[in-house]
């Protein structure tokens, strides 16, 4: 996503990210809900941070750079969230793209989601939004 970092505040609006803590230790699973307060279905495709809707990025050197990259070699899934819908996500250190027993590295992170609205189609022109900033480690 690459967007400069922000002051730690999530993006308000109709869509939101909620997470169940505040931070994280260096093996524990992040878990957020996207909520979506819109009164028509959002889309969203599947193939982002551990092969789900959402990209899990690390603020390094100034930027945020996307981490724990979905290596499954399959055809990307358009999802769609109801309108009114809070949809879980879970994304854990030994999850799909990383081997078992791995943990987080130390740092600040967010949490960004890209979606469209009205149909699938609608992915062409996206809208991003962004959780707390939150700690691991």
């Amino acid at each position: 996503m690459g967007a400069p970092p922000t002051a730690g505040a999530p993006t308000s609006g109709p869509v939101t990210l909620v997470l169940n803590q505040s931070s994280y230790g260096l093996g524990d699973t992040i878990k957020v809900t996207i909520k979506n307060g819109l009164q028509s279905q959002i889309f969203s495709a599947d193939h982002h941070s551990d092969c789900t809707p959402v990209d899990l990025e690390r603020q390094s050197g100034g930027t945020w750079q996307t981490v724990a990259s979905c290596r499954l070699e399959i055809v990307t899934r358009i999802l769609p969230l109801a309108a009114g819908s809070s949809t879980l996500q879970v994304l854990a250190p030994a999850g799909t793209t990383q081997s078992a027993g791995s943990r987080w590295p130390a740092g600040t992170y967010r949490i960004a989601f890209s979606y469209g609205v009205g149909s699938a189609e609608a992915l062409t022109t996206q809208t991003l939004v962004y959780s707390a900033t939150f700690a691991i480690g």
